[in-house]
């Protein structure tokens, strides 16, 4: 197992991607001029994109989109300025172009990990497969609107491995 380290007001933080574990030793100090320059964690709407219309999202109904290179270039900034891992989001992750690509170059050129928040209706076995290999780490998936009909809003997290 390699950790990523990364060091805060909070202590000195272990985080492995591949397991998930993540260790917290807060007894030790750290002086502040030490601290980790990146958030712990970011989470980034890749797109506003979305097929379904549910009540309670906030997501702008337009379909806007970040540029690749650019959500590439804050991956490898943030990675070397101590931040852990990146979840995407929006709109629809899954709705953005090249979306198993641009994990995969995350995973491959940082150590942070790879995680979104989807609808689950775009995982087909072609991109699960291609997220599998990216690595991603986990996905969480939301239920709302579908085919005219009104689910309950609910939250799950699945690993992809």
């Amino acid at each position: 197992m390699r950790c990523k380290i990364r060091v805060s007001a909070s202590g000195v933080h272990l985080f492995d991607r591949v397991s998930g574990v993540n260790v917290l030793l807060d007894e030790v100090r750290v002086p502040a001029g030490q601290f980790s320059r990146a958030p712990r964690y970011l989470s980034i709407a890749l797109t506003n994109a979305c097929e379904l219309r549910c009540f309670y999202c906030y997501a702008p109904k337009h379909a806007a989109a970040l540029d690749r290179d650019r959500v590439l270039a804050w991956a490898v900034e943030l990675d070397v300025a101590g931040c852990l891992g990146v979840g995407f989001g929006g709109g629809e992750p899954t709705a953005y172009r090249r979306f198993a690509q641009l994990c995969s170059e995350i995973a491959q050129s940082t150590s942070m990990a790879v995680t979104f928040t989807t609808h689950g209706h775009r995982l087909t076995p072609e991109l699960v497969s291609s997220l599998r290999g990216a690595p991603v780490g986990q996905c969480g998936s939301r239920v709302g609107h579908y085919d005219g009909a009104l689910l309950r809003p609910r939250s799950s997290r699945h690993s992809l491995r």
